[in-house]
């Protein structure tokens, strides 16, 4: 293996591709600041978004418009039609960018919280360890908006699931969502920098062409995801995501499952069929049946 260039080791930054309106973009921002990321790089899928609005730059921020002229310097040289690959393309061109030690590649809709700060949990990972993985918990929303708790769960692994617990928790759709999420399962990485030819995914990144780093799991740390967070947009925006968005299936057999069962639920319930679909997976009864 190449020997690794490095910077600062502990340290870190977020890269990310997104069309959430402003509010969010800062919203993630100032989270992710405040939790010690030394650097945020925002890259605008949309040219004419209006980031970063009345609050205007900060240094600690890198903006990136991706248009016409940005794709053309690329090797795609157009904007490339999958949402994912421009992800990669401009995760990788983040990646070359980067002064901190390590980068991750994360969602707008995407919170990194760790039991200690992330920059003193890097800093213990062994050299010869190029990335990290965070396992993804999913928002859960309290039946009274009042509330004044955030609850995410986790997804049911297969113990649970052979115990019966995810018929329980999702007893209308358990059989097409076994681990409970709609969403990704396979969390997100975080890259040490320095690694030549490294290509940065959106779960995964490789190096040397073909070869995938083998991500360290980090138990203290955790990927905190909110893709659904008021039950009209889930329904009005599920067709949407199903053909052009998080919920196409492109060969997945989990996904399929999922697409299949939205499908579903929408010819024969339209966005009611969501709605009870958002309830069951998006609300707190389940976690109040687990724990029965």
């Amino acid at each position: 293996m190449s020997k690794i260039s490095r910077s600062q080791p502990a340290s870190w930054a977020t890269v990310s591709t997104t069309i959430n309106p402003t509010p969010e973009i800062h919203a993630f921002a100032d989270f992710h600041l405040a939790a010690g990321a030394s650097h945020v790089f925002i890259y605008l899928d949309r040219p004419d978004h209006d980031f970063p609005g009345e609050r205007g730059p900060d240094p600690r921020v890198t903006v990136v418009r991706c248009d016409d002229a940005y794709w053309a310097a690329t090797t795609w040289k157009t904007r490339p039609e999958r949402f994912q690959h421009r992800q990669d393309q401009n995760a990788t061109d983040a990646y070359r960018r980067c002064r901190q030690g390590w980068l991750a590649h994360i969602d707008i809709d995407e919170f990194l919280f760790s039991e200690e700060p992330l920059c003193r949990l890097l800093g213990d990972v062994p050299e010869d360890e190029l990335s990290v993985r965070a396992e993804p918990w999913e928002l859960l929303l309290p039946i009274d908006p009042r509330t004044p708790v955030t609850y995410f769960r986790g997804r049911v692994g297969m113990t649970e699931q052979r115990r019966g617990l995810h018929h329980r928790a999702f007893p209308k759709f358990w059989n097409d969502v076994p681990s409970g999420f709609l969403s990704h399962i396979d969390g997100k990485v975080i890259v040490r920098t320095g690694v030549p030819d490294l290509i940065f995914g959106v779960h995964r990144a490789r190096m040397n062409g073909s070869e995938k780093l083998k991500p360290r799991q980090m138990r203290k740390l955790m990927l905190a995801h909110c893709p659904n967070r008021d039950r009209e947009t889930f329904a009005s925006k599920a067709k949407y995501r199903m053909y052009h968005g998080a919920y196409r299936p492109f060969g997945d057999e989990r996904k399929q499952r999922i697409f299949d069962m939205l499908e579903r639920q929408l010819d024969l319930h339209g966005e009611d069929g969501m709605r009870a679909v958002f309830d069951e997976f998006t609300t707190t009864p389940g976690v109040r049946q687990l724990d029965a």
